[in-house]
């Protein structure tokens, strides 16, 4: 009726399946992860991956996991002390520098289905290295 027309009584909520690969893409979004867990998660998806070196070429994802197997961080650490009659100084610099023997890859290229029934996409990750006690790797989408 005009008075009570009844719109929106009946309601429905659509969710879409996400597939394997993209929900892979998810758990790794952000996770600190070891050398070997990064390693095997490039090899496990290298259907998938482009990598990316610093000048933005493209790099096989087996030089990538290999490159990411073989880190070497080097770390130094320089302090200078100056006491005077009416002043001290103080100065700390530590330097930390991580390479491979291998070309480093800084980005990946990610193409999946997203959801089933959806095309193709494209998602760009950073590759980012963190130094401590043992070096962890972390993929952020951007």
């Amino acid at each position: 009726t005009l008075d009570n027309p009844g719109h929106a009584d009946n309601v429905a909520s659509v969710t879409l399946k996400q597939t394997a690969p993209f929900r892979a893409l998810l758990q790794i979004n952000g996770e600190r992860l070891k050398q070997k867990q990064i390693a095997e998660w490039l090899e496990d998806w290298s259907d998938y991956l482009l990598a990316f070196d610093s000048d933005g070429k493209t790099m096989q994802i087996s030089q990538a996991a290999q490159a990411v197997r073989r880190i070497t961080i080097q770390q130094a650490t320089q302090q200078d002390h100056e006491d005077g009659d009416f002043s001290g100084k103080k100065s700390l610099m530590q330097s930390i520098e991580a390479s491979s023997k291998d070309v480093m890859p800084v980005a990946f290229e990610f193409k999946c289905v997203p959801y089933e029934g959806l095309g193709e996409r494209a998602f760009s990750l950073r590759n980012s290295l963190l130094t401590g006690d043992e070096p962890r790797f972390v993929l952020r989408i951007v």
